[in-house]
C-alpha cells in the first residue's frame, strides 16, 4: 500500500506526482468531451525560491513548500488537482471550466495565494509565482503536449518579469522551432 502511494504521491507534500496528473488529466479531458468543458493545465513555478533554501537551509524550504502545497489546493475547486512535480514546481489540473475567463479567475487566485507570507521557523517567507496555462482541447488533447505547451508558456511569463501568467499560443511553439533549428 506504502509503495501504490509513493508511485503515485510526492513524498514531501503528498501530493499527486506527475504519474497522477496525467490520469487526472486523460480522465478530466473524457470528461469534458462529454460535457463541452475546458480542461486546463496550470505549470506553476516559485520565482527566486533557490534563495530560501541558501539563506535558510533546505528544511525550512521543504517547510515552506508543504505550507503552500496546503494553501494551494485549499485556494482550489475538489475538482482540480494540485501536483508537485518536483523542486518549486507545481502542475494544477482545472476541469470542468466553462471558458477562459473562469481559468484566469482562478489563476489570479493562485497568483494571490503563493504571494501570502507563510511563517517558517519565525520568518515570515514570501515568494511570487509564474503561471503558464494550456487549454484542451484548444492546445490538443493528450497530457504531453498540453504540459509541455504550459511549460512553455510558463517561461514566457518569466520572461515577462515573474510574478504573473501566461496563456499558451501557436507562435510560442514556433519560436521554439525555430530556436531548435538554429542550434
Amino acid at each position: 500500500k506504502q509503495v501504490k502511494k509513493l508511485l503515485h504521491h510526492d513524498a514531501l507534500t503528498n501530493l499527486p506526482n506527475r504519474i497522477l496528473a496525467r490520469d487526472r488529466f486523460e480522465h478530466a479531458v473524457l470528461q469534458s468531451k462529454r460535457n463541452g468543458t475546458l480542461v486546463s493545465i496550470l505549470f506553476v513555478d516559485l520565482d527566486n525560491f533557490k534563495h530560501i533554501n541558501d539563506s535558510l537551509g533546505h528544511t525550512a524550504g521543504d517547510s515552506f513548500l508543504v505550507e503552500l502545497s496546503k494553501n494551494l489546493v485549499g485556494c482550489l475547486r475538489k475538482t482540480d488537482s494540485v501536483c508537485r512535480l518536483g523542486g518549486d514546481e507545481f502542475l494544477i489540473v482545472l476541469e470542468g471550466l466553462k471558458s477562459r475567463q473562469k481559468i484566469l479567475q482562478i489563476v489570479e487566485k493562485i497568483i494571490e495565494v503563493i504571494k501570502q507570507p507563510i511563517p517558517i521557523d519565525g520568518n515570515f517567507i514570501a515568494v511570487t509565482g509564474s503561471v503558464g496555462i494550456a487549454v484542451a482541447p484548444d492546445d490538443g488533447n493528450d497530457f504531453d503536449s498540453v504540459s509541455r505547451k504550459s511549460d512553455m508558456a510558463m517561461y514566457r511569463a518569466k520572461e515577462a518579469g515573474k510574478n504573473s501568467f501566461c496563456f499558451y499560443d501557436k507562435q510560442m511553439n514556433i519560436d521554439a522551432q525555430e530556436n531548435i533549428s538554429l542550434m
